[in-house]
């Protein structure tokens, strides 16, 4: 008689199970930090361990720029960004694992920026990183500020 409880798989259905199993794996190695641009989500509305960053050029003498940042090396915003009337914060809803990471930021201009990012577990936190070029001595750079709390933009 032949157990049912202990299904026969076979050469074939050993290797599917591998191959689910080593997929199931990858997902959930990389699930610790996703990038996902999503304009749709309310800023007051992100879950722990997420990051709403904006993004925005500042410069009246550079209107029009790429900005590429990176998030331990890994890209999370490359895209054009307009001066407008600089009141055009575009948001990147970040999911990173808690602690501390390092982020880069870099202009078409030449700007760089580099710089610690600490998330910590349970907590959403909320971030802008601003391009500015002013004439003096600060030149092209990029600031960044994080908030505990939402960002309110006036």
């Amino acid at each position: 008689m032949r157990d049912l409880t202990r299904p026969n798989l076979g050469r074939r259905g050993s290797l599917v199970v591998l191959v689910v199993l080593a997929v199931v794996l990858a997902i959930a190695c990389s699930a610790d930090r996703e990038v996902v641009a999503d304009f749709r989500v309310p800023p007051s509305e992100i879950g722990s361990n997420e990051v709403l960053l904006y993004v925005s050029n500042q410069s009246y003498e550079d209107p029009d720029i790429q900005i590429n940042v990176t998030i331990d090396g890994e890209v999370v915003v490359d895209d054009r960004f307009l001066v407008d009337n600089q009141h055009n914060w575009v948001p990147y809803l970040l999911r990173l694992s808690p602690g501390k990471h390092l982020l880069r930021a870099e202009s078409s201009t030449g700007a760089t920026f580099e710089g610690p990012f600490e998330t910590l577990p349970g907590q959403p936190r909320w971030a802008v990183l601003d391009y500015w070029n002013e004439s003096g001595e600060e030149g092209k750079r990029f600031v960044l500020t994080s908030y505990d709390e939402l960002v309110r933009f006036y």
